[in-house]
C-alpha cells in the first residue's frame, strides 16, 4: 500500500486521511479552513509599490507627509530601490520600487482607506505615474 492519504487512499495501516484526522481528534477541512481564514486575517501584509517619479517636487510634498501616517497604523518601511535589476519575464518594472508592511491587512485597508492620506496621495498622483501599489499576505505563524 502506498504511504499517503490524498482522495480516500489507504495509509499503511489501512486508513484514509479523514479517518486519521478523526481518530487524532485533528480537524477536518471546514475546520482547517477556519482556521486558515483566521490566520490569514493575523498576518502581516507587505505593499509593494511601482511608480515612476516625474515632477520631484510634487513626490517630495508626498514624501515628507508618508511616514507619519504610515506609523499611525502600524507600518513599517521597508526599503525603496530605483536601481533593481530583473532576471526574468516579459514586463520588467521601471521607475521605482518601495516595498513597506503592516501588522494585517485591516490596517493595510484602513491606511490606504484614511481621508489624511487620501488627500497627501494627491501629491503623488500629482508627481508620479503608479504603475500598481499591490498587498501581498506575508506566512502566518506556525502552531
Amino acid at each position: 500500500r502506498q504511504n499517503f492519504c490524498r482522495n480516500g487512499a489507504l495509509n499503511q495501516r489501512g486508513f484514509t486521511g479523514m479517518m486519521w484526522l478523526r481518530i487524532h481528534n485533528m480537524p477536518t477541512a471546514p475546520a482547517i479552513d477556519k482556521h486558515r481564514e483566521r490566520k490569514m486575517s493575523e498576518v502581516a501584509v507587505f505593499m509593494i509599490a511601482n511608480l515612476v517619479i516625474e515632477n520631484e517636487s510634487e513626490y517630495r510634498k508626498y514624501e515628507k507627509g508618508f511616514f507619519p501616517i504610515l506609523k499611525k497604523f502600524g507600518g513599517e518601511f521597508v526599503t525603496f530601490d530605483d536601481g533593481h535589476e530583473n532576471f526574468e519575464g516579459e514586463s520588467p518594472l521601471e521607475g521605482r520600487i518601495i516595498i513597506f508592511k503592516f501588522p494585517s491587512e485591516e490596517l493595510a485597508k484602513e491606511w490606504y482607506n484614511d481621508d489624511a492620506y487620501q488627500a497627501l496621495s494627491e501629491f503623488r498622483r500629482a508627481g508620479t505615474t503608479l504603475k500598481n501599489l499591490t498587498m501581498v499576505h506575508g506566512l502566518p505563524s506556525r502552531l
